[in-house]
């Protein structure tokens, strides 16, 4: 039997299957930090469907101890655990997909044409929070494996699909299953990249914090008070001008161009620093003795996290030893929260040539090989031996208003998906 042949006509069958599954993973909120809901309903899924599933409840201690830990998103991790089911046989090769069923919270503040947990489907696009990145990619994942399950293919290994929690705020729940002993010869995680593109790395980044202190006073001593304002923005434009001097010297052959359209994962920027955030006094009439600002500073792969953030804190000092307050009253430097390392995968790997293979026989073209920002690859590329890729299916505002998934790429997604499962483990 052609199997390859018969799993890509069963993907156009399962259309509306994607859609289904899409639009009720989308109406449970799960705001990272309170996944239970769909973490519940994609165990029962999988139980109810027959197939092997297990969950992995995140320990929280042993978490802790592990030097890629990052602070979680809630007090613990009761009912959140990851959903990991497996199809096929124990022995042979491993296949792994990856979703994450966390997503980042809806502003109050804006206003959305759709209901942001409504999953409403409108002129092929299925709209709410989440659509995107990465509930899309889950139903994907859950269709593979009801294919599987129907067909029966022969199988050489095994396909394993996890669930996890908590990747937005920083990836312990992709942790909770490394530390698990959860296990395979590639990975394949369905983030929103569009199927022309494949993304074969992730940039390092690490939040900063800043103290900058001045002289308090009130506001009618303004013009001989040191404001923390004034001092602050001393050091927000030299943090413009790092930014401006790292993206005139850094070179990447996977950070070649900007992103765009076809690749909405990679932006703009190819190593993003900069402050988001700013907070300074405590009253309207008086001049601030501090203002603190917080933002982000990201590296490349092959860069050392650790020396990046050094050079740049090393760069504000001088910056401050110049300034006539500054110098006597220097900005406090701290590292704190999320901290991503850096890590990539040789574009030659199995993985890597399996789906682009996969994708010229079923969609007619290859995808463009690409780096992408922070995410969970690096994890199991370091401390799994695992080699990972983003590859999933995209619609646009991630993480925006209006964020929405496109059902053309679900289903193109899903056949590039099949394709390269059939390639991997089908005899």
């Amino acid at each position: 039997m052609d199997w390859a042949q018969a799993l890509q006509q069963e993907a156009q069958s399962r259309v509306e299957r994607l859609v289904e599954l899409t639009v009720e993973l989308v109406r449970i909120p799960s705001v990272s930090g309170s996944e239970e809901q769909v973490v519940k309903r994609v165990a029962e899924w999988g139980r109810s469907a027959g197939l092997d599933t297990r969950l992995i409840a995140p320990d929280l201690t042993q978490l802790r101890e592990h030097p890629a830990f990052t602070p979680p998103a809630g007090e613990d991790y009761v009912g959140r655990d990851d959903v990991v089911v497996t199809v096929g046989r124990p022995d042979g090769p491993t296949l792994a997909l990856y979703a994450h069923l966390d997503v980042v919270p809806v502003d109050p503040n804006t206003v959305w044409n759709y209901d942001p947990w409504g999953g409403d489907v409108v002129d092929g696009r299925i709209y709410g929070r989440g659509a995107s990145d990465c509930k899309g990619g889950a139903a994907v994942a859950m269709v593979v494996c009801e294919i599987l399950r129907d067909l029966a293919p022969p199988m050489r290994g095994s396909l394993q699909a996890q669930f996890v929690v908590e990747e937005e705020a920083g990836g312990n729940g992709t942790l909770a299953a490394i530390m698990a002993g959860v296990r395979a010869d590639a990975m394949i995680q369905l983030e929103p990249t569009g199927t022309r593109s494949l993304i074969v790395s992730n940039r390092g980044a690490q939040f900063f914090r800043i103290r900058v202190p001045g002289v308090e006073g009130g506001v009618e001593y303004q013009h001989s008070l040191a404001s923390a304002i004034d001092n602050a923005m001393v050091v927000v434009e030299a943090i413009r001008a790092y930014s401006l001097m790292r993206e005139a010297t850094i070179q990447h052959p996977l950070y070649s161009g900007l992103g765009g359209a076809e690749t909405p994962m990679l932006g703009e920027t190819i190593a993003p620093l900069a402050v988001c955030r700013f907070r300074a006094g405590e009253w309207p009439s008086t001049v601030p003795g501090e203002a603190v600002l917080e933002g982000t500073i990201e590296c490349m792969p092959g860069e050392s996290l650790g020396s990046v953030v050094s050079d740049f804190e090393a760069y504000l000092e001088r910056v401050a030893s110049q300034h006539p307050f500054l110098s006597t009253h220097p900005p406090v430097f701290e590292r704190f929260g999320l901290m991503l390392e850096p890590a990539a995968i040789p574009v030659d790997s199995p993985i890597v040539t399996a789906i682009s293979r996969a994708s010229a026989q079923v969609l007619g073209y290859q995808p463009s090989v690409i780096g992408g920002g922070g995410s969970d690859l690096r994890l199991p590329v370091l401390y799994a031996d695992c080699p990972t890729v983003l590859y999933g299916p995209s619609g646009g505002m991630i993480h925006s208003v209006d964020e929405y998934v496109e059902i053309d790429q679900l289903l193109r997604c899903l056949q590039v998906i099949l394709a390269t499962t059939c390639d991997w483990l089908v005899e």
